[in-house]
């Protein structure tokens, strides 16, 4: 659930959990940030978000923003979604 899916799909992504994977049969996601904080559409929840970013030393706020690199193609989400690990389906 929430954070708990991009941690466990960064745990799937790293190259130690590889032998894991033919294992792994399904994973299920319940209200996953997988786009980051990018899309929220709250203002509320957006100017929080700034704030705590602006004042947290911390790297998740600024990973689910997508602001912990200057091309968003490097940041740390964009590159999760691109490792092919863990694929979507319907």
């Amino acid at each position: 659930h929430s954070l708990g899916c991009l941690i466990t799909r960064a745990a799937l992504a790293h190259p130690s959990a590889s032998h894991l994977l033919p294992h792994l049969a399904s994973f299920v996601c319940l209200a996953g940030p997988h786009l980051g904080s990018l899309y929220s559409g709250n203002g509320l929840l957006e100017a929080g978000a700034g704030l705590l970013r602006a004042l947290s030393r911390g790297h998740c706020l600024h990973q689910l923003a997508m602001t912990d690199a200057r091309d968003m193609r490097s940041s740390f989400l964009y590159r999760l979604a691109t490792t092919g690990t863990v694929q979507f389906g319907g």
